[in-house]
């Protein structure tokens, strides 16, 4: 038997509801839960892909089968242990994933069911046929844009004007000199200036839009272009418009349904507490405090009695105060504080945390959360968290025997497992699911040499829910493991300059990561492997121990397998 193959399967394995063949025929039983045919396929063919269950030899049927017995046994004594509640920590896993999930199913259902007309297709299309090249310098407050304006009138250049503003207001003033688009690529409002604009090198009036504050227009150039695409590549692509569009315009109902207002006066102690905390986004030297955990739990002891009483966000429903907003961390994604930049940008991220709680809200409301793929996905979380703690509690039994001799020469067998990772430097900007537009907005702003932080205020100016940040490692894992390891399958250009990869999914997420710097594989010595090596013989005897474990428990829980139901192979 695999040692670890169970404890794999508990990871991952789970009941959904009752789907594909095998009706309700039960397949496994123990005390307190039966198992039917039809779960088990439904699982099997999750992991394996649609249609492998009918594929499967007896032979394969049955030893899928075995494995999930055990599994359904070692999680039924760890509720025989535990009950079903989780620890602190695991349970505020549990809801991140839980809201998360939420988040992403309902965004999903936002966008399905989109169906252009062959009208809508043909019109869409017509407009791609018709391209244009702007520059436009977008300002926070009305006052420089007018300034703009008025030396435009007066004669002087629009870019030098801009490139002045912002070398002496920076992050008031941005200008972004856009490729080739077309109508349908931009939001309908900016669309209409862009293509109303008379004639080369015409200025659009100072205009306000909520996603790029006070905007100006200058068109550089105009030409037609080729659309060669088939009919199903077109209705594609006019469905994802429309998807995107559906998508923009229920954000912009939540945005105003919930009016977000951010009290600033009170961004100092937020500042405080969470600036001279260690920041897993920044270089990671800085000491911990004692008794704190870096990047774990919300900083509450950082902040007095009365300054937690003190209102940070204003909104439609009520008010967020500092102690509100900092216990809410623990529910957000990322779980912890993502900068050490300016009161500014701190007062970015509480309003993109408070986005994305509004987000959770509506998703939570909605029948996303009765679904069966919800229940099922949320259940299956549950029982990992469950049984990461039964494999915890259990290997702590295993410490004590282990001798240097043993640890020595099992060092010597795997020494290269135990050398230092790959490690990658990596910037990100990551998007909410259903923003892929923007995310390639922002991919073109870089390529067009658009400064890492300039794109980044711009996204999240357009979506406050956007995150982004700078140089994240060296690492192989935290604090953001999963863009890691994508970031790890690249490297940098071949001159050693960074490589901009195009907007990827991650985890439901458009991601856009530029890489830095990679360090390669490194040896290490014993003295610096030891507590790892000491670590995995201890886990090697736990696993041990459950091949014994497992014939106890199928007996105290009364297992039984109806291996004559399984069927033969379809």
């Amino acid at each position: 038997m695999n040692r670890i193959v169970y404890i794999a399967m508990a990871a991952v394995l789970s009941s959904l509801l009752p789907s594909g063949c095998g009706g309700d025929t039960p397949a496994i039983s123990l005390d307190g839960r039966t198992v039917a045919l039809s779960e088990i396929i439904f699982e099997h063919d999750r992991l394996n892909g649609a249609g492998q269950w009918e594929r499967a030899s007896a032979e394969q049927r049955r030893a899928f089968v075995d494995t999930y017995a055990r599994k359904e046994l070692l999680l039924r004594e760890a509720r025989e242990l535990f009950g079903d509640e989780l620890r602190p920590a695991d349970e505020a896993a549990y809801q991140r994933y839980r809201h998360r999930r939420a988040a992403r199913l309902y965004t999903e259902g936002l966008q399905a069911g989109v169906a252009p007309s062959a009208a809508e297709i043909d019109s869409v299309i017509e407009l791609m046929k018709h391209q244009r090249r702007v520059t436009d310098i977008s300002c926070k407050d009305e006052a420089d844009a007018r300034e703009i304006q008025r030396r435009v009138q007066a004669g002087e250049d629009f870019l030098a004007i801009g490139r002045e503003l912002a070398d002496r207001r920076p992050g008031m003033v941005m200008i972004t000199e856009r490729g080739w688009t077309s109508r349908p690529l931009v939001p309908p409002r900016i669309g209409d200036l862009i293509f109303g604009i008379g004639g080369l090198g015409q200025v659009t009036e100072p205009f306000y839009h909520p996603s790029f504050d006070w905007l100006m227009i200058r068109l550089e150039e105009l030409r037609g272009a080729l659309v060669d695409w088939d009919t199903v590549e077109k209705a594609r692509f006019v469905t994802e418009l429309k998807q995107r569009a559906a998508f923009d315009g229920h954000s912009r109902r939540v945005e105003a349904k919930y009016a977000f207002q951010l009290v600033e006066e009170h961004l100092a102690p937020v500042e405080r507490a969470f600036l001279v905390r260690r920041d897993p986004v920044a270089s990671g030297q800085a000491e911990v405090p004692e008794g704190e955990k870096p990047a774990s739990t919300p900083p509450l002891q950082r902040f007095s009695a009365e300054e937690l009483e003190l209102p940070l966000v204003r909104w439609s429903g009520g008010t967020w105060t500092i102690g509100d907003y900092v216990r809410s961390l623990e529910l957000a994604d990322p779980p912890f504080w993502p900068t050490t930049e300016t009161g500014a940008k701190i007062g970015d991220q509480v309003l993109s945390r408070m986005m994305n709680w509004a987000w959770v809200q509506e998703a939570l409301a909605s029948d996303v959360v009765k679904t069966p793929q919800f229940l099922a996905e949320t259940r299956r979380e549950r029982e990992r968290l469950l049984m990461d703690r039964f494999y915890e509690e259990r290997l702590k039994q295993f410490g004590e025997g282990i001798t240097d001799e043993q640890m020595i020469s099992f060092w010597n067998e795997h020494r290269r497992d135990y050398y230092k990772p790959e490690r990658v430097v990596y910037d990100f900007i990551r998007f909410p699911p259903g923003r892929r537009n923007l995310a390639d907005r922002g991919y073109e702003m870089l390529e067009q040499g658009g400064s890492w932080s300039h794109v980044g205020a711009q996204m999240q100016a357009a979506d406050r829910r956007v995150l982004y940040a700078q140089e994240i490692g060296p690492t192989s894992g935290p604090p953001y493991p999963e863009l890691t390891a994508v970031a790890l399958e690249h490297d940098v250009l071949d001159d050693g300059s960074p490589r901009l990869l195009r907007p990827i999914e991650i985890d439901g997420d458009w991601v856009l990561l530029r890489i830095l710097a990679r360090a390669r594989l490194e040896a290490v010595d014993f003295d610096m492997a030891e507590p790892f090596v000491r670590r995995d013989l201890e886990r090697f005897a736990m696993e041990e121990s459950l091949v014994g474990l497992l014939e106890q428990l199928a007996g105290k829980y009364n297992l039984k397998v109806a291996y004559d139901r399984l069927g033969a192979r379809g």
